[in-house]
């Protein structure tokens, strides 16, 4: 599949001079690039454009699939730099296979030991990190992990509480920034990809789950 994803990145709480910077980035996957132009019901994500800086295009890393871009965004570096170069994989010298989460081979440190992520920066210096979702977490990266991580869990099994949980980690995301916890959040929104494959770009599933995550 190609890599049709929507970032949103909130500088928070930049209120005293000399204070560290706080991220709230989020990543809404089976984002089309007109979503957010299309559907006039929505109002967050005007208001983040109003308020912020948008970007008229993105263009994708090659392989444009998903895990070698989601790689990139958080490393910085292309595909064969970080080692992430398709959504499946395998390696001759480990003889081993890379399945997209939640396989359990996706959580095998040597494939994602070839760079650093953003959040294992920010751990390395002393600035904690809470990650949702987002497939690599749960991994050891040059001997490191976030400070919290909830792992990748697959949307299309028995998820019924997703949105719920989404909010949830918004809320427990905004305290934790709050309060010093962390100074880096990452949560990973699959409903829009999902209900996008299964009912169609254009169906009223799809536009629900990218109203929910628009209201969030």
């Amino acid at each position: 599949w190609k890599c049709i994803s929507f970032l949103v990145m909130v500088m928070a709480f930049p209120n005293l001079a000399g204070a560290k910077h706080k991220v709230l980035l989020v990543l809404i996957d089976g984002c089309r690039w007109d979503y957010p132009h299309t559907d006039i019901t929505l109002t967050g994500f005007k208001k983040l454009a109003e308020k912020g800086v948008t970007a008229e295009y993105v263009t994708p890393i090659f392989p444009s699939n998903s895990y070698p871009n989601w790689y990139s965004i958080v490393t910085g570096l292309y595909a064969e730099s970080h080692g992430i170069v398709q959504n499946m994989m395998y390696d001759s010298k480990y003889d081993d296979f890379f399945l997209m989460g939640p396989n359990e081979t996706a959580s095998v440190a040597h494939w994602w030991n070839h760079a650093e992520p953003i959040w294992i920066t920010a751990e390395k210096n002393n600035l904690h990190t809470s990650l949702y979702w987002w497939d690599g977490c749960q991994v050891q990266i040059k001997g490191r992990k976030p400070t919290f991580c909830i792992p990748y869990k697959y949307i299309g099994g028995d998820w019924e509480t997703v949105d719920a949980d989404t909010r949830n980690a918004f809320l427990e995301a905004l305290e934790k920034l709050k309060s010093n916890e962390v100074h880096l959040v990452q949560v990973y929104y699959e409903a829009v990809d999902y209900k996008g494959h299964k009912f169609g770009p254009d169906s009223l599933e799809r536009k629900e789950a990218f109203r929910y995550i628009d209201k969030l």
